[in-house]
C-alpha cells in the first residue's frame, strides 16, 4: 500500500515538474513574441516615415520631373519596368472593358 502511495506522489511531482517546464517555455515564447512585436512596431514606424517623406517629395516635383524619374528607374531596372507596364495595362484593360 505504501509503495502505491509513493508511486502516486512521484507521478504527481513529475507532472508538476512538467507543468513548470511548460510554463517556462510559455513564458519564453511570450517574451520572444513581445520582442518581435516591438521590432515589428519599430519597422512599421520607419516605413511610415519613409513613405511620408517620399510622398512629400513627390508632391513637390512637377510632372516633368516625375516622368524623368520614372524613365530613369525603367532604364535602371528594365524587368521591373516591363512588369509595371503589364500591371498598369491589366488594370487599364479591366477598367475600360466595362
Amino acid at each position: 500500500m505504501a509503495n502505491k502511495t509513493n508511486k502516486r506522489s512521484s507521478a504527481a511531482s513529475g507532472k508538476k515538474k512538467d507543468e513548470r517546464s511548460h510554463s517556462g517555455a510559455i513564458d519564453e515564447a511570450i517574451e520572444m513574441g513581445e520582442k518581435k512585436s516591438l521590432k515589428a512596431d519599430d519597422l512599421c514606424k520607419k516605413i511610415k516615415q519613409d513613405a511620408t517623406s517620399q510622398l512629400h517629395k513627390a508632391r513637390e516635383k512637377t510632372l516633368g520631373e516625375l516622368v524623368d524619374a520614372v524613365v530613369a528607374a525603367i532604364k535602371k531596372y528594365p524587368v521591373a519596368g516591363v512588369f509595371g507596364a503589364m500591371v498598369v495595362g491589366f488594370f487599364l484593360g479591366r477598367l475600360l472593358r466595362r
